[in-house]
């Protein structure tokens, strides 16, 4: 995928997640939100990081939300002595969610299917544990 590709899909996947996660915030309300890495399915090109700050980028830019950021995130975890090598389910997700006090957990996978590239994006609710 070129330059070009990437941040097509980067826009796209941000924009469509601004809008759906922005019907959950009520008008006066911000959520804090944070952020796992994306996983590379297979066919997934590298670099593409891009897609995540996008998509950190769209949300903030909404108002409605307080996003965590990445290195904030770590280093509040490296605090913690808890590490995000592993972690790759729900029950991570929610922990992490836990240790950073937010609303929702974003996580989600970037693949490859033939000439398209699939995102695959979860909100977790941290409070109620589910997506």
């Amino acid at each position: 995928m070129g330059s070009s590709g990437r941040r097509l899909l980067a826009a796209f996947v941000g924009l469509s997640c601004a809008l759906l996660l922005g019907t959950l915030a009520a008008a006066d309300e911000r959520l804090t939100i944070g952020f796992l890495d994306l996983e590379l399915g297979s066919g997934a090109p590298e670099g593409v990081d891009r897609v995540a700050r996008e998509l950190h980028y769209q949300l903030a830019a909404t108002g409605r939300f307080e996003v965590i950021d990445r290195g904030a995130r770590d280093s509040l975890l490296q605090e913690q002595a808890f590490s995000l090598s592993d972690c790759a389910d729900d029950d991570c997700s929610l922990e992490v969610g836990r240790l950073l006090s937010t609303k929702l957990m974003i996580n989600g996978q970037l693949c490859r299917d033939g000439a398209v590239y699939v995102a695959t994006i979860f909100a977790i609710d941290v409070e109620r544990g589910t997506t």
